[in-house]
């Protein structure tokens, strides 16, 4: 079957943000300071690279696996918001733009420390806007 919709245009595309919330826990052999990467359980395609990830603590501690870098103010939190790129294995990786989080490389990474007790998270997508993959 054909369409035929013109000569020109955008074509946006937009991810559909899983409403759910999502529990799970970060551990500490979970993180990998050097490679700025950490995982946690999560179904899979629930994450893609490039969503925004708001990322909070279910007892109310701060998320001390993030090094105090990672947010504006320069210090840790019990919450934020990240943009992420998911790797092959479902590892993690925050980024401070939507761009750096679709380039994966080193450019924005958020950097990550170590942690010794487990902190149990829940992760949402707070995707709101569209974001433009390609013209035609």
């Amino acid at each position: 079957m054909t369409v035929f919709v013109g000569n020109s245009g955008v074509v946006k595309l937009r991810r559909s943000t899983p409403s759910a919330t999502f529990t799970s826990t970060v551990d500490p052999g979970d993180v990998n300071v050097s490679k700025k990467r950490f995982s946690f359980d999560f179904p899979q395609e629930m994450l893609l690279t490039g969503d925004l990830l708001q990322i909070r603590s279910t007892n109310n501690v701060n998320l001390a696996f993030i090094d105090a870098s990672g947010w504006a103010g320069g210090s840790q939190l019990p919450d934020g918001n990240w943009y992420i790129s998911v790797d092959e294995l479902g590892g993690v990786c925050l980024y401070d733009t939507f761009a750096n989080a679709l380039n994966g490389g080193s450019s924005g990474k958020v950097t990550l420390a170590a942690i010794t007790t487990a902190i149990p998270i829940e992760v949402k997508s707070v995707q709101s806007q569209y974001n433009i993959l390609g013209l035609v």
